[in-house]
């Protein structure tokens, strides 16, 4: 749980960045840029 905390706070000013995400690993940087490219 204490993982998903961290990994969380690290993500989430990520989604709110307009830029793209090359920070994590692929399947990561995709699912985040996958979000991002279809929310709203």
């Amino acid at each position: 749980v204490e993982l998903g905390k961290q990994l969380a706070k690290a993500i989430e000013p990520e989604l709110n960045s307009a830029d793209k995400i090359t920070s994590h690993d692929s399947s990561t940087n995709g699912l985040i840029n996958f979000i991002k490219s279809n929310s709203n």
